[in-house]
């Protein structure tokens, strides 16, 4: 865990430009997630379960890849 806060970090120290948060509901991303890696997630034989997700500000797109790379 303390890798993946420490590579966090130093991708933030790179001059990424900050984008515009907007409302964001987190059960919507989830569905992008599974559609997007339905295929492997078919194969693998899993099931994604989750309960109801907030609504939070934030980047629709950096929150699908991070949501697909935790899966």
């Amino acid at each position: 865990m303390n890798e993946v806060i420490n590579a966090l970090l130093d991708y933030s120290k790179f001059g990424i430009k900050p984008k515009d948060f907007e409302e964001v509901d987190l059960n919507e991303i989830l569905g992008i997630v599974k559609n997007n890696l339905s295929r492997d997630i078919e194969e693998a034989g899993a099931k994604i379960m989750c309960e109801k997700l907030p609504v939070i500000f934030g980047d629709k797109i950096s929150l699908v890849q991070l949501f697909q790379n935790l899966i």
